[in-house]
């Protein structure tokens, strides 16, 4: 939410205060602009810190983690916070191992007796590290979470993780150029089924604010690996629709300048200059590209590895 920062939005209770602070504002080095940025990085330290606050709570005197059911899966979720919010892959993966290792050698020893339930926490855990490698850029992850995935499969995991599943195999699939056609079905019967739940969801009114957001959300993500699929399959204006309609509905969930909005912009300029050679198509991704450096810049730094 807080890409969406933005100090020429801000209000004041007087006319002529906030001309006055909005003034000063533009008197700083760097505008407005600069100071939604030193905001903005204020902000992701704090929540940084408090990740990691979180965590420290979540372990013994030891520095072990906690062994309670409960306790592992809001440590994976952490571990997810860490990837998808600040890009440190590397803490994720390893947080997210020593939970399913704990797991596996303090909670399933201590009763064998509830070894069915134990299995599906070790699963969600499981589920929770191919998300994480997923969001690798090191295609050896990638593979490395297909191989989660087919092992769900296989031992046939709960019915809440097979979307996930699904839509996992669909993405990693796709990024390894590999069975395209498996892939182009796994995202239409994910998209489906998701569709279904928020048209449902919309109907009855009985689905909260969160979990209609949390499912258009997985809609989006998954609609973005689809266009990306098409892209490579040459299926270019059915990418370009799919593109479009993704990047409205991730503006409207997200901010402008949120890193989803940001990337599948770039995805949609890639496709424009591989298609455009001179034409209009490569101005278009000019703009495009230059629209999410601005953004880079504006909500992540210069200095980003995405700017």
């Amino acid at each position: 939410a807080f890409s969406n920062i933005d100090v020429q939005n801000s209000e004041a209770g007087r006319q002529k205060d906030l001309t006055m602070i909005l003034g000063a504002v533009e008197g700083v080095e760097g505008g407005h602009h600069k100071l939604n940025y030193i905001c903005k990085q204020r902000i992701r330290k704090s929540l940084h810190h408090e990740v990691k606050r979180m965590l420290a709570k979540r372990r013994d005197a030891r520095g072990q983690l906690l062994a309670s059911e409960q306790s592992l899966q809001e440590v994976a979720q952490l571990a997810l916070v860490l990837c998808t919010f600040f890009d440190n892959h590397q803490a994720a993966h390893t947080l997210i191992d020593e939970a399913v290792t704990c797991l596996e050698t303090k909670v399933y020893a201590a009763r064998p007796t509830s070894a069915h339930r134990d299995t599906c926490i070790i699963d969600r855990l499981q589920a929770h590290k191919a998300r994480i490698l997923e969001k690798s850029s090191d295609p050896t992850h990638w593979e490395m979470a297909l191989q989660i995935y087919d092992n769900l499969a296989s031992r046939d995991a709960a019915a809440e993780l097979r979307l996930q599943r699904i839509g996992g195999q669909a993405q990693l699939l796709t990024r390894l150029d590999r069975d395209l056609e498996m892939a182009e079905q796994r995202f239409d019967e994910v998209i489906d089924e998701l569709q279904k739940q928020d048209l449902s969801s919309s109907h009855t009114n009985s689905g909260n604010i969160e979990a209609s957001t949390r499912n258009r959300r997985k809609l989006n993500e998954y609609k973005a690996g689809k266009a990306n699929l098409l892209k490579k399959l040459g299926k270019n204006e059915d990418a370009v629709q799919l593109y479009q309609e993704v990047i409205r509905d991730k503006i409207e969930t997200y901010g402008f300048d949120h890193m989803s909005v940001l990337k599948t912009k770039s995805n949609l300029a890639q496709l424009y200059a591989k298609t455009g050679e001179k034409g209009p198509g490569l101005a278009k991704a000019l703009d495009i590209f230059l629209e999410c450096v601005g953004g880079g810049e504006r909500c992540y730094g210069k200095e980003h590895h995405f700017t």
